[in-house]
């Protein structure tokens, strides 16, 4: 918790944050694929809850260039088809996947070192290290995305930021890993 910054919420603290009537709504359709009524009730509150702490902490889309703060981490799935609905109403994902997490905490150097490699040699250090992992065809292609990233101000830079770490953070079916195969990066700007 300490490490990573994350907090750890009571139950109570969940109830206050959310509906009961859309909580107990949604406990029912997710009832279809519960084997008890307390499992479906906790994903309801917990789904409902990730929204609600979002808005109680202004989380918005447009407030930070890396994304949502608060999400359910979770290997839960099955959940996802009864709230499509839900989703496409708030007009984002509330579950992060474990993977996208494990794999940054493995990755992610400490932060002085971040800041120090982006203020020295972005992106000469960048095109090293990504040169040896990945393809020559899908290399050039994204160096070419990123020299043309630098045209923009950074406020759109940021908004492409944040908007593409969400969804890289949500991704359930891994499409970045279909996306980054021998395919062109698409100009995402």
């Amino acid at each position: 918790m300490t490490k990573l910054g994350l907090e750890f919420e009571e139950f109570e603290d969940l109830a206050e944050l959310t509906d009961d009537k859309q909580v107990e709504t949604l406990k029912k359709r997710l009832m279809e694929s519960k084997s008890k009524e307390v499992l479906a009730y906790n994903d309801a509150l917990i789904i409902h809850y990730i929204y609600g702490r979002r808005k109680k902490l202004g989380e918005r889309s447009v407030t930070n260039q890396y994304g949502y703060r608060t999400w359910w981490l979770t290997h839960e799935a099955s959940v996802r088809k009864y709230t499509k609905d839900l989703v496409a109403k708030k007009g984002c994902q509330y579950i992060m996947r474990p993977e996208f997490l494990l794999n940054f905490i493995s990755l992610a150097p400490s932060a002085a070192e971040v800041r120090k490699s982006y203020q020295n040699v972005f992106p000469t250090l960048l095109g090293i290290r990504l040169s040896d992992r990945i393809k020559e065809t899908v290399f050039l292609s994204m160096m070419k995305s990123v020299n043309e990233a630098q045209q923009h101000d950074d406020a759109r830079v940021h908004a492409k930021v944040r908007e593409m770490t969400n969804l890289l953070m949500a991704d359930m079916v891994k499409k970045y890993d279909k996306e980054f195969s021998d395919q062109n990066f698409n100009d995402p700007f």
